[in-house]
């Protein structure tokens, strides 16, 4: 399931990097800023997910190598 997402997310990310690009290359900058922070906001929501799943792959490698 969190593949799906983290599938979803990146999706989305090329899709606005997309918009940005367009927006900086006919001169709309004050688009092109506001998606750039949505790019920036999506960034750091797929990184705190990244390390919550992360951390729970280790709590996970704990209790199955504990005796």
């Amino acid at each position: 399931m969190m593949m799906r997402e983290n599938e979803k997310s990146m999706r989305t990310l090329a899709m606005l990097r997309y918009q940005a690009d367009r927006y900086q290359s006919v001169g709309n900058g004050s688009m092109c800023q506001r998606v750039n922070a949505e790019i920036r906001r999506l960034v750091s929501q797929m990184s705190e997910s990244s390390k919550i799943e992360y951390k729970q792959v280790n709590n996970l490698l704990d209790v199955v190598s504990s005796p």
